[in-house]
């Protein structure tokens, strides 16, 4: 008999179980790290979970409870564990609602890291990385790579039996340059379940190249309060969100969301969830208590059309079919404008903030820039040293999206925003 196996027959056991949901995941991981550009350690790991949450029914409420164990429990372990999650049911009682049923067909994750073994493609990917690796008085510090197959399966009481894989990537280094006045070492963390090699290389040679214009940074001329900015990646990601967090049963429920089904927004988009992006490591095919994901049209051509969120708190709001938790959004630009025609005009494109700050309620967005390439309409020049700040609800109407698409976490969409922002010294 199987671990799973195991505990679902205790649980069904259990007639104070008033149902259930069980999630195995089984982590076969390696791991590759550097010094420089030598291999100091080369490490795998196998390591399975049992991501566990139990119900108990009160008539007109419900309680519950969620926990992990790992592979090596024993019966009385689980039997402890299963009666001490049955009293902490009672800490967290809401209303009554029925797991989902089950279905047949659901979504696939596709990747390619999945044609060689782990450890060959950690090797390829570093080899990549150290492709650009080639600046005279620029170089690595530190990578750490590692690439993961990750294989679930998951149960609950209504008869669920689900199994699947998926695979991730997960980078980590410091480039650093030796500028005329200073060493500068940057940050760079990426993650991916699908491999491109030229994009890792393209994306670290970048990288150094930013340590490279840190180093050589100016300042803005003091007469520069307002220009066109080029925003991306992060910046972007977080822009965007706000209307994905906007839409959620969650922000209805509790009265904070500015939209509603039929809402005109301001920004010229459309918007959608998916549970499957390529490259996203965020790609899920079903929730954590048995919802098969599929993709929702949030925004139709500027209109509000659905809402979206967790299945449980969907039911609260009222939905019949609510649509489970997911992660991935994709953006469609309805206009979108190709980024040589974005650059045409002076301004600035930020290629890292100290930290990008947004606020939902007020508008407020912006950060402090560590660097960024100003065009003053003849050249361009790495510059450093100030601030950009703007507001969402003036701003949504102002925004240019670029046709070029970009991915970055869970976002996939426009690679560019363009929009006038004050700076501040």
């Amino acid at each position: 008999m199987s671990k799973l196996e195991q505990i679902k027959g205790v649980l069904l056991n259990n007639s104070n179980v008033s149902s259930f949901t069980v999630n195995e995941l089984n982590e076969n991981r390696y791991e590759l790290y550097f010094v420089l550009n030598k291999v100091e350690t080369a490490r795998k790991v196998n390591v399975t979970t049992y991501n566990i949450t139990i119900f108990h029914n009160y008539g007109n409420a419900v309680g519950s409870y969620s926990y992990s164990l790992n592979d090596a429990f024993t019966n009385k372990e689980l039997l402890s564990s299963v009666e001490e999650a049955l009293t902490r049911c009672s800490y967290a009682q809401n209303k009554p609602f029925e797991l989902p049923e089950p279905e047949l067909d659901y979504l696939k994750i596709e990747s390619n890291i999945s044609e060689y073994p782990l450890d060959v493609v950690a090797t390829n990917v570093s080899k990549a990385i150290f492709k650009a690796d080639t600046f005279k008085d620029g170089w690595i510090n530190s990578t750490e790579i590692f690439v993961s197959r990750n294989n679930y399966h998951f149960i609950n009481s209504k008869g669920a039996d689900v199994a699947y894989s998926d695979y991730r990537l997960f980078i980590e280094l410091i480039p650093t340059y030796k500028g005329r006045q200073e060493e500068v070492e940057l940050y760079l963390s990426y993650s991916t379940n699908d491999i491109d090699y030229d994009e890792i290389t393209e994306m670290v040679n970048d990288k150094l190249l930013q340590a490279k214009e840190r180093g050589e940074a100016t300042s803005i001329p003091n007469d520069l309060t307002k220009i066109n900015v080029l925003l991306k990646n992060e910046a972007v990601t977080n822009i965007m969100k706000y209307f994905a967090s906007e839409l959620t049963y969650q922000s209805q429920l509790r009265h904070v969301s500015k939209l509603n089904i039929g809402s005109v927004i301001d920004c010229d988009i459309s918007l959608s969830m998916e549970p499957v992006i390529k490259g996203s490591p965020y790609s899920m095919i079903i929730d954590k208590y048995g919802k098969t994901l599929r993709p929702i049209l949030l925004i139709d051509n500027k209109k509000v059309v659905n809402f979206h969120g967790d299945y449980v708190e969907g039911k609260y709001f009222g939905e019949s079919n609510p649509t489970g938790t997911i992660s991935n959004f994709k953006v469609k630009a309805n206009s979108p404008i190709e980024y040589k025609e974005l650059v045409k005009e002076p301004y600035l494109e930020i290629l890292g903030f100290s930290a990008f700050q947004l606020d939902s309620f007020s508008g407020f967005y912006g950060g402090e820039v560590r660097l960024a390439l100003y065009f003053d309409g003849k050249k361009l020049t790495p510059v450093s040293g100030f601030s950009i700040s703007g507001n969402l609800f003036d701003d949504f109407k102002n925004m240019k999206f670029s046709k070029e698409e970009g991915r970055h976490s869970v976002y996939s969409g426009p690679k560019y925003i363009c929009v006038p922002m004050t700076i501040a010294k």
